[in-house]
This record gives C-alpha cells, sequence and structure tokens, in this order.
C-alpha cells in the first residue's frame, strides 16, 4: 500500500511530466485561399486572426492549469490517501492500468520525445526546401519573361500596346502557373497536409496515454479534472499557421499591368 507522502509525491510527479489534450482548436484555422493574389485577399487578416485566437486560448488554458496544479500541491497527504482508496474501490481496472503505466521505463518516452523533435526538424528542413525550390523555380520560369517584358514595356522601345498587352499577359500566365501548382494545388497545399495528418493523426493521439494518467491523478487526489486541458494542440496550430502564412505570403499582391 503507498503511504501518504509518497502518494502525494506521485501525484505531483505525475502533474508535471503529463499533459492533458484539449479540445481542438482547429477550427481556428482558416481555409487556404485559391487566388494567386494578396490584394484583396482576407486571408492574411484571417490567419492573424487566427494566431491571436489560439494564443489567447493557450494562455487562459495555461493559467487554469496552474491553479489546478496549486490546488494539487495544497491537497493535504491523509486526503489524498482517502481519496486514492476510494478510487482504487470504484474503479479497480482503471487503476491498475495507471500505476502499468506509471511502472513503464521512462526512456520510452524520452525516446518517442526525441523522435517526435526529429519529425519537426525534418518537417521544417523540408519546408525551407520547398521555398528554396519555389525561389528558384521563379528565377528560372518567370524571371527570363520578366525582363523580357521590361524590355517591351520600355518607353524607348516604341513596341505597340498590341505588344505590351502580350508581354504583361504572358508574364501573367507563367506567374499564375507557378503559383497554381506551388501554392495553390500540389508543393506547398501537400506539405501543409502531411504536416497536419502528421499532427493530428500520430503525435498528439500518442498522447493520450498520460492524458490519461494525468486526469486519474487528479480524480484520486479528489481534484475535478474537467477543466484541464493540454496546451501540445495549441502548439501545433500556431506552427501550422506559421506554415501556412508564409507559404501564402509568397503570392505576388497584384498582376502585372501596363
Amino acid at each position: 500500500m503507498l503511504r501518504p507522502r509518497s502518494a502525494l509525491t506521485l501525484l505531483s510527479m505525475l502533474l508535471v511530466a503529463a499533459p492533458l489534450m484539449a479540445q481542438s482548436p482547429w477550427p481556428r484555422v482558416p481555409a487556404f485561399p485559391a487566388v494567386c493574389y494578396t490584394e484583396g485577399d482576407s486571408f492574411p487578416g484571417r490567419i492573424e486572426a487566427a494566431f491571436e485566437a489560439n494564443l489567447d486560448a493557450e494562455g487562459r488554458q495555461e493559467r487554469i492549469n496552474h491553479e489546478l496544479d496549486d490546488q494539487l500541491k495544497a491537497v493535504d497527504p491523509a486526503a489524498t490517501q482517502s481519496h486514492m482508496m476510494a478510487y482504487m474501490q470504484e474503479n479497480p481496472a482503471g487503476f491498475k492500468a495507471y500505476m502499468a503505466q506509471m511502472a513503464q521505463d521512462p526512456q520510452l518516452a524520452q525516446a518517442a520525445t526525441k523522435a517526435h523533435r526529429a519529425k519537426m526538424q525534418g518537417f521544417q528542413k523540408e519546408f525551407d526546401a520547398l521555398k528554396a525550390n519555389y525561389a528558384a523555380a521563379l528565377e528560372t520560369t518567370l524571371h527570363p519573361v520578366g525582363v523580357e517584358m521590361m524590355k517591351v514595356l520600355d518607353a524607348a522601345s516604341g513596341a505597340p500596346t498590341a505588344e505590351r498587352a502580350a508581354a504583361v499577359a504572358r508574364y501573367n500566365s507563367t506567374y499564375k502557373a507557378l503559383c497554381e501548382k506551388w501554392i495553390i494545388r500540389e508543393n506547398f497545399p501537400a506539405f501543409l497536409t502531411r504536416f497536419k495528418a502528421y499532427l493530428v493523426g500520430t503525435y498528439l493521439p500518442s498522447l493520450d496515454k498520460r492524458t490519461a494518467m494525468t486526469k486519474t491523478s487528479f480524480e484520486m487526489a479528489g481534484i475535478d479534472s474537467a477543466a484541464y486541458q493540454d496546451t501540445e494542440q495549441f502548439t501545433a496550430v500556431s506552427v501550422y499557421l506559421d506554415y501556412a502564412r508564409t507559404a501564402f505570403g509568397l503570392r505576388n499582391r497584384l498582376p502585372q499591368g501596363l
């Protein structure tokens, strides 16, 4: 049987080590724009609003979590023991699962954390490569068209209006083809889809067991855990929003005019 002091220590250590899952903040993420120009597009404003709302929600949740942490630290050891015994009697299967999770080698959790960090670093390298490759595509495909357009538009060239209009149209159509491929349909959207799939489908669900343990730790101390939520999802959304903001910020402001 756990002594009162060791029970309280166990619960306090677990609260620090094991975060809870939050209600999903993903609905705050705005839909991707299907246009290649930033002028008149509401996406920049919507994504900044999403950033602010996400950070505000994260801050509120952190304050709630700290308050609950303070409650746990203030629980009398004898009361902790009493609540724990009551929990064991009412939910023996849950307590057994809790203790089995506690008995796991901490190196497993450390390895999982290390693997996640490596995965995130891999995504960052992939995103940086995408930006570099897009810049190279602009340089090799769009830049020569732009140089030729400027020659035609030069007042000294004396080019007729039809030729000038054709040069502008050629530049705009070349840019739009690149934008639609890289930013609207394929490269960057594919990256964002894979990144979100990893977060939502792999990383965040991997925290479920620790989530359950943390909730159990509160309940065994006689503390209502309903208000406790983890901030991991808020962090994940912030990273995703930053990638999306950067990708769509690569667009031109307006089409080239005469």
